[in-house]
């Protein structure tokens, strides 16, 4: 008697699932554009395509002040842990060192540890003021290696900064390749969407977060043809991801108010669950290659949570966005969630616990940064792009430059796609 009462629910809520299932559906059908008829093979966009940057040379040769050199700074730095006014001065080696475009890493090899290290403090709480305020210190050994006990970066101002540029970074990948940007060592640093799964991306106003989300688009967008990537994109100001709004790869509407982001919200969750009872049918643990990688973007993402009623957040859209971020990986769902100040109201307590790559750039605050990227830091950045990366696959904080991309850019490669479209 219970199993037959059990059958019978299970046969009423699978009803009522899939009449929700129709309804998600009927309203999602406004939003999506017209379907578009692959070619057998697409041409993938080369690097021919893009605009030469204008390029502007930074002043003082890289260096905190005019008349430096490197070799100074270095001799200084070792000079001040060195110094007789205080207690215990430190002894020193700089073993090595790496100027990248806009900030400098001393690393220093501490040469009595037992004797020292626990003197430290007094030297890291004054070397600010002996030097400048853009500076910051490294103890973290997942940051630092094997090469140093601690190590001494140097945050050059705007105007001693090299520029990294979209088009000097990206290259040639394969599907879901997309460009970071350029480390401390000058080298360019990539990862793909299965890789990095689900991500975050925070930064003040100034800090280049939407510039880094208009990156990442455009080199997604470089590597992989639209009948492998679906875009589904959300910006409430309409103007910062306007420009990607017409591209093959974006199956609906540009999102700007409350009532698509949900309806297009229970539409993924809608797809990501019909996708898991494809792949039980076929006995498959992943997506099979035929099926597109789905990714939503959500800019501004404070505007989204404020949009819907605080009574009504949890249910209709963190725990939502919670269970794509966790389930969605291996049904090939992806988050890139945006906001510029990272609070747990804003990010959900559901939500960031399921975000495998964290990116931050300049937050006001350490409470900010822990929130943002698990660790403190952030508050220290020099904004226009300086960010802390710590990727899924790769748990250890990396310090790397987002490159600049313009208007003319971004539109050659859209122009592109959207003449393979016709």
């Amino acid at each position: 008697m219970a199993n037959c009462y059990e059958e019978r629910r299970q046969r009423q809520e699978k009803m009522l699932q899939d009449l929700r299932n129709e309804e998600t559906a009927r309203k999602m059908q406004p939003l999506l554009k017209p379907a578009i008829v692959h070619p057998k093979k697409y041409v993938l966009p080369t690097t021919d395509i893009l605009p030469q940057p204008e390029r502007k040379e930074p002043c003082a040769r890289f260096v905190p002040e005019e008349g430096q050199t490197w070799s100074n700074v270095a001799v200084e730095l070792e000079a001040y842990f060195h110094c007789k006014d205080f207690d215990k001065p430190m002894p020193v080696n700089i073993i090595t060192e790496t100027h990248a475009a806009s900030v400098s890493r001393f690393y220093f090899e501490l040469l009595k540890v037992k004797a020292h290290w626990k003197n430290r403090k007094p030297f890291f709480e004054t070397i600010d003021r002996e030097f400048a305020e853009n500076i910051r210190i490294i103890e973290d050994r997942q940051q630092l290696g094997d090469k140093a006990h601690f190590a001494v970066e140097l945050i050059r101002k705007p105007s001693e900064r090299r520029m990294v540029h979209f088009a000097d970074v990206v290259k040639e990948g394969k599907p879901f390749d997309f460009v970071v940007g350029e480390d401390l060592e000058n080298n360019i640093v990539t990862s793909s969407l299965a890789k990095a799964k689900s991500m975050l991306v925070t930064g003040e106003s100034g800090s280049g977060k939407s510039v880094f989300v208009k990156n990442m688009l455009a080199s997604l967008c470089m590597t992989t043809p639209p009948n492998m990537l679906d875009l589904y994109l959300v910006d409430y100001k309409g103007t910062e991801l306007n420009h990607f709004a017409d591209m093959p790869h974006t199956k609906a509407k540009l999102i700007t108010s409350l009532s698509p982001l949900l309806t297009t919200i229970q539409y993924l969750i809608f797809e990501m669950n019909r996708r898991y009872e494809e792949m039980q049918k076929r006995s498959l643990v992943d997506m099979p290659p035929e099926m597109p990688r789905i990714m939503l973007v959500i800019e501004e993402l404070a505007a989204a949570v404020m949009s819907i009623p605080g009574k009504d957040r949890v249910k209709l859209f963190f725990e939502p966005l919670a269970q794509i971020a966790q389930k969605g990986r291996a049904a090939g769902f992806h988050l890139l969630l945006a906001p510029q100040k990272p609070t747990i109201d804003i990010i959900g307590k559901q939500v960031n616990p399921n975000i495998q790559t964290k990116i931050g750039m300049k937050a006001a605050s350490g409470n900010e940064s822990k929130i943002a990227i698990d660790a403190l830091g952030l508050e220290e950045l020099g904004g226009n792009g300086d960010m802390l990366v710590r990727m899924a696959d790769n748990p250890a904080l990396q310090r790397i430059q987002s490159p600049f991309i313009d208007t003319p850019t971004i539109q050659a490669i859209t122009n592109f796609w959207k003449e393979q479209a016709k």
